[in-house]
C-alpha cells in the first residue's frame, strides 16, 4: 500500500460455497461455473425436485415468518428481547414493549424522542437506549420508563455494549467512542485523533468478547474502506486489525469467542467496484476474513449467530439469509412484504424477530426455516405454458378484485420476482432474463396461499 512500512496488506478471500443436494451429491459452485452447473443440476435433479415439491404441497408445508401488528408506521431500526416474551422494538421516534411475545405492544414513558438506533440490557431491570444527536437513555425498571442521561456528544450514535454492570462502550458517527466505568452515570469520549486522524468515519458496531477485549467496526462516511478496530484494555486504547477496500463498511459484527467471528456489511454507492454485500468469517480474531455468503442486496444490515445457525438480513432486493451449518450452506427466505429488513434478533434457536420499514415486525417460532401448516391451495392456481421460454401466465380461480402478492423463487430459495397489489386474476410474468431451470411460484391473497412451479427451457 504505497510502500508505507507501517501499513499492512489485507486480503478478503472468497470461499467456495458447498451446497448439498439429494442423494448426497456435493457440488461446489463458483460464479464462472454457475450457469453450467445449474444445467447439470436441473438434468440430474428434475424428478427429485418434482417429488419434493409435491410432497411439501401435500403436507401443507412452508417456511414461516409471521407479521406482528404494532400501532406505528415508523421505520424500525432494531429489536431487543430479554426472553421469548419480553422485548422491545424501536426506531424513528418510537419504542414499543411487549410482555407476551409480540401479541400486544405498549409505549413506554420516554424522557425524549429520537431516532433510536440501539438498545442493550445489563440485567432484567437496567438497560440503555441510544439514538441521534448523542441521546442516551437509561431504564431501571425493565423498560417501562426511560430517563435521559448526560452525553458528551451530539453526534448520531449507532451501537453499544456492556461487559458488566459498570463498563460499557458506545460508538457512532464521526468515529465517536464513548466509555463508562460507573454503569452509565458518566460517559467520556475518547480522542478521535488517536486512531482516525482527520478521516470522517462511522463506527457502526461494537462488541465485548471478555472483560478487556472488544471489537468495533465501520467505514468512512464518504469512501469505501471498511475498518475493524480492537481494544485489549477494556476500551481505553484501540488498534486497527483489518481494513479493506473490498469490504467497504462493517455494519454488524458477531463474535462467538476470541477467535471466531462473523460480520455483515454493505457497498458504498460511490464505489463502482463494490457490487454486492457479504457475510464474512474470521477464525484469527479479525486479522483476516473469508467470504462465506453474498447477496445482491445493497446492505446485509444485520447478522445474528445462534449455535451453528447464522441469520442475516438486507434490503433492496430484500433478503433473509439463513445458514444452518456455520456458513457452509445458505438459503434465502421470503421476507414477505418487508421491503427493508433492517435487524434480526433471535432469543433462542427457534424464536426470532426481524424489524424494518413501515413499523413492520416479523416473528418466527420455528427458526424461520421449519415447516408449518398453512392454508396452501394448489388447485386454485394455474401456470401455463410450462415448460416455457421465460414468459408464462398465472391464472387464479378466486373471486376478482382482491389484492394479491406474487413471488417467484429459485430452487435454492432466492427471491427473483416480486409483484404486490395485483388485482387481476390472470397475470403475465416475464423471466426471460433468468437461467433455465425449475422455479417455484407463490401467490398470497389475504390468508390464502397458492403455490406452483414453472420450468424455463
Amino acid at each position: 500500500m504505497n510502500g508505507n512500512p507501517n501499513e499492512k496488506t489485507f486480503e478478503v478471500k472468497t470461499e467456495k460455497i458447498k451446497t448439498r443436494y439429494l442423494f448426497s451429491e456435493i457440488i461446489y459452485i463458483t460464479r464462472n461455473q454457475k450457469h453450467k452447473i445449474c444445467q447439470i443440476i436441473m438434468t440430474k435433479m428434475k424428478y427429485a425436485f418434482f417429488f419434493i415439491l409435491l410432497y411439501g404441497i401435500n403436507h401443507k408445508t412452508f417456511s414461516q415468518w409471521n407479521n406482528l401488528s404494532i400501532n406505528s408506521t415508523q421505520f424500525l431500526y432494531g429489536a431487543y428481547f430479554l426472553n421469548n416474551d419480553t422485548g422491545f422494538v424501536f426506531g424513528d421516534g418510537v419504542v414499543f414493549k411487549t410482555n407476551d411475545g409480540g401479541i400486544n405492544w405498549n409505549s413506554p414513558a420516554l424522557a425524549i424522542t429520537s431516532k433510536f438506533t440501539a438498545m442493550t440490557f445489563i440485567n432484567t431491570n437496567i438497560g440503555f437506549l441510544i439514538g441521534s444527536a448523542g441521546k442516551i437513555l437509561k431504564t431501571t425498571d425493565g423498560g417501562n420508563n426511560w430517563l435521559l442521561q448526560n452525553s458528551p456528544t451530539n453526534q448520531l450514535l449507532y451501537a453499544l455494549d456492556f461487559v458488566d454492570s459498570l463498563n460499557g462502550i458506545i460508538v457512532g458517527d464521526y468515529a465517536i467512542i464513548l466509555k463508562t466505568n460507573d454503569g452509565g452515570i458518566n460517559w467520556f469520549q475518547l480522542p478521535k485523533s488517536l486512531l482516525f486522524g482527520d478521516s470522517i468515519y462511522e463506527l457502526r458496531t461494537v462488541q465485548f468478547i471478555n472483560d478487556t477485549v472488544a471489537y468495533a467496526g465501520g467505514g468512512p462516511s464518504y469512501g469505501s474502506t471498511g475498518i475493524l478496530i480492537k481494544t485489549i484494555d477494556g476500551g481505553n486504547t484501540w488498534n486497527t486489525v483489518f481494513e479493506s477496500y473490498d469490504f467497504p463498511v462493517f455494519l454488524q459484527i458477531e463474535f462467538v469467542n476470541d477467535s471466531i467471528g462473523f460480520a455483515s456489511g454493505s457497498c458504498h454507492t460511490n464505489n463502482p467496484f463494490c457490487y454486492r454485500s457479504r457475510v464474512l468469517k474470521t477464525t484469527d480474531g479479525g486479522i483476516s476474513w473469508t467470504e462465506i455468503y453474498f447477496d445482491w442486496a445493497i446492505e446485509l444490515r444485520s447478522i445474528d449467530v445462534i449455535g451453528n445457525k447464522i441469520y442475516s438480513v438486507g434490503y433492496q432486493n430484500p433478503v433473509i439469509a439463513y445458514s444452518p451449518d456455520y456458513g457452509l450452506t445458505w438459503t434465502n427466505q421470503d421476507p414477505l412484504n418487508l421491503i427493508y429488513p433492517y435487524q434480526v434478533f433471535f432469543t433462542d434457536s427457534l424464536t426470532g424477530y426481524i424489524v424494518g420499514d413501515s413499523g413492520k415486525v416479523l416473528k418466527t417460532t420455528n427458526g424461520g426455516v421449519g415447516f408449518f401448516e398453512q392454508n396452501v391451495n394448489t388447485n386454485s392456481l394455474s401456470i401455463y405454458p410450462s415448460p416455457c421460454n421465460g414468459k408464462f401466465t398465472l391464472s387464479v380461480a378466486e373471486k376478482p378484485n382482491k389484492s394479491k402478492s406474487i413471488y417467484v423463487s429459485t430452487i435454492t430459495g432466492k427471491l427473483i420476482y416480486k409483484k404486490e397489489n395485483v388485482f387481476d386474476n390472470v397475470f403475465q410474468v416475464d423471466l426471460t432474463k433468468e437461467a433455465r431451470g425449475i422455479y417455484f411460484v407463490k401467490v398470497i391473497e389475504q390468508n390464502n396461499v397458492m403455490v406452483g412451479k414453472v420450468i424455463l427451457e
